[in-house]
């Protein structure tokens, strides 16, 4: 568990934000004031640790979610009630969504005319810092686990297309070989390879005036939207896969594209600043949801990427992912109706913030504790739930001990390319101040 330390920084984040009406609880005022999108005035953040703006606590409590549905999972649990059923690869969705929608927005607002397009040379540089510093630690904490366990060692290829984070694109490698949750990260790497040469291209088509630009976003985001159900269509029906048959990054574009478009259209629209009733998104996102994993459960028990069936392969992520963009906007909508709330979801918070070590590592802590007890007597369920519950702590402490050791440290190299970029904004405006920033860490 983390230090009293690290609690009272995360509780302070609570307290730090200046209230707008004083009727405003701590959590309220975070997700009335520190969710407004750059379209209206911006809002204020102070520069953290790791060298950034401060992290978005609401957004860390998707992730928090987003995580431990992925962790449930793993272990087996996953809720099945004919004809309701939920399980935790959603949580894999939920990250895509949530990456669509934080990554666009610089270029979103480049396209709108509001600020300058991102520099593509130090987007690049700040995402490789961000994630393959930890990747590559993690790589090499399970090639070794693997090597040392006897447990499918990989080949010398396997690695090495695991390094390059290609190895999706080699058929003759496992999708989930090494560790079964690297796939969507190497996913994840390779749309923030596309999104810049998809944003460029767009404005190049459009041109340069104000419509162009306005309608060069709106053509990525319908482009990504298109071309995951194509890809993902095409290949169902061509690819020959031993075990994972969509595997290109162009059959994952639309699931990230639902974030894009719920940032679209909170820019576009100008929701921040109008009173919208948050209810009936959440309502209809969360139908979707259920709706779909009941179909998941009668179609492919849950694993849509281990099924030949066409249509259910094809339409059920883009519908995940429809009805978590639905609940993530009504999210960053003000007024958010979790009154009362925000001590209790300090933990989330937390365990958002250290998501990505806990995503990369809960793995390898279960199997050791499946290997160490044995529950095999037990009704499967029962299984999945002990195995969860026992393998929470040590994953959460490794994870935590792995942020502050590796993702932290990345965290601040990441942020140093932005504190430089703030720096030249400010000479070349001569000012010695430093410009603001109210772009949130993905």
């Amino acid at each position: 568990m983390p230090l009293l330390g690290d609690w009272m920084r995360i509780l302070a984040k609570f307290q730090q934000f200046k209230f707008d009406r004083d009727n405003l609880t701590p959590m309220q005022a975070v997700l009335e004031n520190h969710l407004a999108t750059p379209a209206s005035p911006p809002v204020i953040e102070k520069p953290s640790e790791t060298g950034g703006t401060e992290r978005n606590p609401s957004l860390d409590i998707w992730r928090g979610i987003a995580c431990l549905m992925v962790f449930a999972f793993h272990t087996g649990a996953s809720f099945r009630w004919p004809p309701f059923a939920f399980y935790g690869n959603n949580g894999v969705h939920l990250f895509f969504v949530l990456s669509g929608y934080l990554i666009f927005q610089p270029f979103l607002r480049g396209m709108s005319g509001s600020r300058p397009m991102p520099s593509v040379g130090r987007f690049y540089a700040r995402r490789f810092l961000r994630i393959y510093p930890p990747y590559l630690v993690a790589l090499a904490a399970f090639i070794l686990l693997r090597y040392v366990t006897h447990t499918n060692a990989p080949s010398a290829f396997n690695i090495l297309s695991h390094a390059l984070m290609s190895f999706n694109y080699v058929s003759h490698i496992n999708f989930f070989s090494i560790n079964p949750v690297f796939w969507s990260l190497a996913i994840e790497a390779q749309f923030y390879l596309i999104l810049p040469i998809a944003c460029m291209t767009a404005v190049a088509l459009t041109g340069s005036g104000r419509a162009g630009k306005q309608c060069a976003s709106l053509l990525v985001v319908a482009s990504f939207l298109v071309i995951g159900v194509a890809s993902r269509t095409a290949e169902n029906m061509f690819r020959d896969s031993a075990d994972v048959r969509v595997r290109t990054i162009f059959s994952y574009l639309d699931l990230f594209g639902w974030g894009m478009l719920t940032a679209y259209v909170q820019q576009r629209f100008r929701l921040e600043g109008r009173i919208v009733s948050r209810w009936p998104l959440v309502c209809l996102g969360v139908i979707i949801v259920l709706a779909t994993n009941s179909w998941s459960f009668y179609a492919a028990d849950g694993n849509w990427l281990l099924t030949s069936k066409l249509a259910y392969t094809v339409i059920s992520p883009a519908l995940i992912c429809a009805g978590a963009s639905l609940i993530l906007l009504a999210i960053v909508l003000p007024s958010c109706p979790t009154k009362h709330l925000g001590i209790l979801l300090l933990p989330l918070v937390w365990t958002g913030e250290i998501s990505y070590s806990i995503y990369l590592y809960h793995v390898g802590v279960q199997f050791v504790i499946f290997k160490l007890i044995r529950l095999q007597t037990l009704p499967y369920m029962t299984q999945a739930i002990l195995y969860a519950l026992i393998s929470l702590p040590p994953t959460l402490l490794i994870s935590w001990l792995m942020y502050l050791a590796i993702e932290r440290p990345s965290l601040r190299w990441s942020g140093s390319l932005r504190r430089a970029k703030r720096s030249n904004n400010a000479l070349d405006a001569g000012s010695s101040e430093l410009p603001e920033s109210a772009i949130v860490v993905a």
